[in-house]
């Protein structure tokens, strides 16, 4: 987070992340629950990964292979990695975040999805206005609403993020876990039919 991503795509974002030296006050906790940072949808993604890859961040790419006029397939080269948490750390963070999913008392129970083991966190963020403050010009909050998760849980082969950019802020359809889970559930099972 607070850099590119190996991408190298026209006009990426680096997202906003102060480095925890230059953490002043109250930024040195707000941090911890998400604000006074920002991530794009890829390095929300690729920070998910690092989860579901047993700690080990995996530098996102857009093209697996190309293919050469004569129809010869030529793979890219594999992306870089690093590990960012231990392996124990990463399991333990994936059994909390299915339970976010499976348990009753979770709250993206709106992505469960049949007999398939899901991993996932909710995201409900306010949204900075142009004005500078959180607020639209009718003086309600402006929200962004997500659910990130990968499936299955115990064996994961997929990663979907799902953002909704400034749901019905007067409406409990403002929290990721009510605006973005329920179409993550509607996805997987077009997921897992696409890739058999």
């Amino acid at each position: 987070l607070g850099t590119k991503t190996a991408l190298d795509f026209p006009g990426e974002s680096r997202g906003l992340l102060k480095p925890a030296d230059e953490l002043w006050g109250s930024e040195r906790v707000t941090v911890a629950y998400g604000q006074g940072l920002s991530s794009t949808p890829i390095q929300m993604a690729a920070a998910i990964n690092v989860i579901a890859n047993d700690g080990v961040y995996v530098a996102p790419k857009l093209v697996r292979a190309t293919v050469g006029p004569d129809g010869t397939m030529t793979d890219i080269a594999p992306s870089a990695t690093h590990r960012v948490v231990s392996e124990a750390a990463a399991q333990q963070t994936a059994v909390m975040m299915e339970a976010v999913v499976c348990s009753s008392e979770g709250t993206a129970n709106a992505a469960q999805v049949d007999g398939l083991p899901i991993a996932g966190k909710t995201g409900t963020a306010f949204k900075a206005a142009e004005n500078g403050t959180y607020f639209d010009e009718n003086g309600d909050r402006i929200y962004y609403a997500s659910f990130a998760g990968f499936f299955p849980a115990d064996d994961p082969q997929v990663t979907v993020l799902v953002a909704m950019d400034e749901p019905p802020a007067a409406s409990d359809q403002r929290f990721g876990g009510r605006a973005a889970a329920p179409i993550f559930a509607a996805l997987a099972p077009s997921l897992i039919h696409e890739l058999g």
